[in-house]
């Protein structure tokens, strides 16, 4: 692509591996590390982490990379899409005995809750555990939680979604006025000089690329319109008219947040066919 702001091309030969690794295993679904994978290749800034299988201990070296003096442990299983809803996700000091100790309570505390014939199939479903960098993020209430997702439907092909994010987002868009909760636009269609008016009037993106009570713009413009163009050119060639044989059935990151003015995801899901 020759956008400005795509100055990098998407590495797409990085990311059909990574679905065929999946589909391999017989899944039609990521993990979270995953799409990490595939948003580092579309070159999207990703926190750092690292997998670690079940059964494997983390070293003291595993974690030299890790910025700051805690680290976020998350479970990895094909069975529990919710991972906060059951304890699979928790904080621990940057130390290996910390993060092994945390890791072992953790796993112990995610098959408690669930009864005996559940747990015997959540347990040998775990893949282990992932180590996350614990990014310090702007905290500036609504409009620090991001949502972007991907979607192919029926009726438009893949779409692109841009708006609030976080737990509550449906409960706050609901409340926001037409044309200010969401912006929606075709993968295919979509070009630079259209970012600037999907965006325009949003109210998250306004909260975040103008002024604010006395504190200046936390992301630039070009920042916010690059992660949507790059997510759309994820969205177009994973969709049934692509170049590839993988279609992005559904994909989303949610929440993105803002650390030195860079979008960086948090989470994240992606289904495919």
């Amino acid at each position: 692509m020759t956008m400005r702001t795509m100055a990098a091309p998407v590495a797409f030969s990085s990311i059909d591996p990574v679905f065929a690794r999946a589909e391999r295993e017989g899944r039609s679904f990521l993990f979270e590390h995953e799409v990490y994978a595939i948003l580092r290749a579309a070159g999207i800034g990703v926190p750092r982490t690292l997998f670690v299988p079940t059964g494997r201990k983390v070293a003291a070296r595993d974690l030299a990379g890790f910025r700051g003096a805690e680290v976020v442990l998350k479970i990895v299983s094909p069975l529990i899409q919710h991972k906060t809803d059951v304890g699979g996700v928790v904080f621990a000091k940057k130390s290996a005995a910390a993060v092994n100790a945390a890791v072992k309570a953790m796993t112990a505390g995610v098959l408690g809750r669930f009864d005996e014939r559940a747990a015997r199939d959540v347990a040998p479903s775990q893949r282990g555990v992932l180590v996350c960098e614990k990014v310090d993020f702007e905290k500036l209430g609504f409009g620090t939680e991001l949502l972007v997702g991907v979607r192919t439907t029926r009726e438009f092909g893949p779409v692109v979604t841009f708006g609030a994010g976080g737990v509550e987002v449906e409960f706050l868009n609901a409340r926001l006025k037409d044309r200010q909760a969401v912006g929606i636009a075709s993968a295919h269609l979509l070009k630079e000089r259209n970012v600037p008016a999907l965006v325009a009037g949003l109210a998250v993106s306004d909260k975040l690329v103008k002024p604010f009570r006395g504190r200046g713009a936390v992301l630039r413009p070009e920042e916010l319109n690059r992660t949507l163009l790059r997510m759309a050119a994820l969205a177009a060639r994973y969709s049934p008219f692509g170049r590839s044989r993988y279609v992005i059935e559904e994909m989303g990151v949610n929440p993105f947040v803002v650390r030195a003015g860079k979008l960086v995801p948090l989470d994240g899901l992606c289904r495919f066919s």
